[in-house]
């Protein structure tokens, strides 16, 4: 894998994009390898590079959407009965949208999201605001960090202790979103 990682950070910002592009679909490379060299090198564009990351996995998602729409419906009809899949098809429906965001904010595979969007037929306006969002949000705190320790970010940015702070925002964004739809159905019940 580091061979692959070489190979794009030889484009710089180009290879970044390219990564960011392929990340949300096919591979499993974190763009994190790239964005966070590029960002401590020039820490005056890092905002720039998190907005380009962010619009390229939202790129990425559209052709992870394609791969789903054309090919991911066999693929789940060879492995789940029909009975499961519907109601995976009905969650995401109902909240496809908060797993994009998660997905593509968290550790969890963004990849399995995109194509999941393109199987249970996501709205592909809402896959890239989505999308967006997410990979913004990540990328953007990295940006952040990146700003505020300068180098010493390299290495907090890859220690396990990012990762436990971003399942912990994840949870607490899981928690808030569970509230709003508790609190929703409570005034709505009363209205």
């Amino acid at each position: 894998m580091d061979w692959l990682k070489d190979v794009f950070d030889d484009y710089g910002l180009f290879g970044l994009l390219i990564l960011a592009v392929l990340d949300s679909f096919i591979l499993s490379i974190p763009t994190e390898a790239l964005f966070i060299p590029l960002g401590l090198a020039n820490c005056s564009n890092v905002f720039l590079y998190a907005s380009l990351t962010a619009a390229a996995g939202a790129l990425g998602a559209v052709f992870g959407y394609v791969l789903g729409l054309k090919g991911g419906r066999p693929i789940l009809n060879r492995f789940f009965d029909n009975r499961q899949i519907y109601k995976a098809e009905r969650l995401f429906s109902k909240h496809g949208s908060l797993a994009v965001v998660v997905a593509a904010f968290s550790p969890v595979p963004f990849q399995l999201v995109t194509i999941a969007s393109g199987v249970f037929r996501m709205s592909l306006i809402k896959l890239i605001i989505c999308a967006f969002i997410g990979r913004f949000a990540r990328f953007g705190l990295l940006a952040v960090i990146i700003v505020l320790m300068g180098e010493k970010a390299r290495d907090f940015l890859t220690s396990p202790e990012f990762l436990y702070l971003l399942v912990l925002i994840t949870i607490i964004g899981l928690v808030l979103y569970g509230l709003y739809w508790v609190l929703k159905g409570l005034f709505t019940k009363k209205l």
